[in-house]
């Protein structure tokens, strides 16, 4: 899910034998893990609901099936992801040179989120018959290098 803290849970429900009556079955979603330790349920005992977080980040989702003394239980992982943006360098004119440092801004998380999982990366867009050399220092910065074939 990017930039959205809403999802919709769907989950199949047991198919019971045909002219039993065991219509006293329930459906129960729950909160496992995550940021947000409150999500909200849109109707929490409905084979389809609405889930809503406060916090970006990797959620788990809990749906329970209760058949009089008889249960069973799935869960399913939601990631929400906040959208980021990047603010790049400004354009370098270099003379006799191959080599430059390229130093991005990257996006501020919302605090409280577990977003660990973004990465940066600098493709390159334009040139001919040339091969990009990155080095990566550990934070945001990228030492660029090229050799024409």
């Amino acid at each position: 899910m990017c930039n959205t803290k809403t999802t919709t849970l769907t989950a199949t429900g047991y198919t019971y034998a045909g002219g039993t009556n065991q219509n006293w079955h329930t459906y129960q979603w729950a909160y496992v893990s995550g940021p947000d330790a409150a999500p909200v349920f849109g109707t929490p005992t409905a084979i389809a609901t609405t889930a809503t977080v406060t916090l970006y980040g990797d959620y788990v989702f809990s749906i329970t099936e209760t058949n009089g003394p008889c249960s069973d239980i799935k869960t399913v992982a939601v990631r929400f992801a906040e959208q980021p943006t990047v603010t790049a360098p400004v354009a370098q004119n270099l003379c006799n040179t191959k080599t430059t440092t390229l130093t991005a801004t990257g996006y501020t998380y919302a605090g409280g989120a577990n977003q660990n999982w973004h990465t940066y990366q600098w493709p390159m867009l334009v040139g001919l018959m040339q091969r990009l050399y990155l080095e990566h220092d550990g934070n945001r910065n990228y030492r660029y290098s090229d050799v024409i074939w």
